[in-house]
């Protein structure tokens, strides 16, 4: 049997990148898999790739910053499926590096409504059918840039430090009733917006390279992984804890 046997897991910004990669994981772990993302010809592009692999799941257009998209999705993986075993909440956007004097409200005010407004949106809802099943797993996918500060990047590292504190709460509230909260935390991992990020800056490789101890960023796969570990009962005494999953890169970088 699979990790995730018989379970039902719902993915958000399953699209791409790490989202993708982890959807794909949990379907071939078991679980029957729900998917969202803005973006609706990728996003179902993943679920048919869900599928051809033998795995079971559907895709569900939502924007996590519309809370009638999210009440939408929830009402739908209720009456369909009854449960909640496990969430992903993985949606996030970025906005162009900038420093601080120059942050646009306006991006504050974005960035925000995606990255923590709606992953704390998906997570109530996720807790409150866990919290009636008495059992579940959540995992909400921050960064390194929750733990540490990046230049240029204020509004994305202020987003992931929330969601660190926030799952560490929501842990401690969750946990008479069976139900578990983390955080896996990746770093440089090979995804799309990674791609464009480094495309801004030539030498951008070589100078991340230096700062991880194994050498080499992460592929999406890797990180599912953490994740699908995470969702599974072999994580069942793991719950408030921040996972770092970044080939070493903040284990120490005084030198650097």
């Amino acid at each position: 049997m699979g990790l995730l046997e018989k379970k039902v897991v719902l993915v958000t910004g399953a699209s791409m990148g790490i989202g993708a990669a982890t959807a794909l994981a949990c379907a071939a772990a078991g679980a029957t898999v729900v998917t969202c993302a803005r973006n609706a010809d990728k996003g179902q592009a993943v679920i048919e790739r869900l599928k051809a692999a033998g795995g079971q799941g559907r895709f569900v257009q939502a924007d996590i910053s519309v809370d009638a998209d999210l009440d939408r999705m929830f009402a739908l993986i209720l009456s369909e499926y009854g449960r909640l075993d496990g969430a992903v909440n993985n949606a996030a956007m970025e906005v162009p590096l900038t420093s601080t004097p120059e942050v646009k409200m306006a991006d504050f005010d974005a960035l925000m409504a995606t990255n923590l407004r709606g992953t704390f949106y998906c997570m109530r809802e996720e807790l409150k059918i866990m919290r009636e099943q008495r059992s579940g797993s959540v995992v909400n996918v921050t960064s390194v840039a929750g733990v540490d500060g990046i230049d240029g990047s204020v509004l994305y590292v202020a987003s992931k430090h929330a969601i660190v504190g926030m799952t560490k709460s929501a842990a401690m509230d969750m946990g008479k009733f069976g139900v578990r909260v983390n955080n896996l935390a990746p770093g440089a991992t090979r995804t799309e917006m990674m791609e464009e990020h480094l495309a801004q800056f030539p030498n951008a490789m070589d100078i991340l390279l230096k700062k991880i101890p194994l050498g080499r960023v992460a592929q999406t796969d890797e990180t599912a992984q953490s994740i699908l570990w995470l969702l599974s009962d072999m994580a069942s005494y793991v719950t408030g804890q921040t996972i770092l999953v970044d080939g070493g890169m903040m284990a120490g970088r005084m030198y650097v």
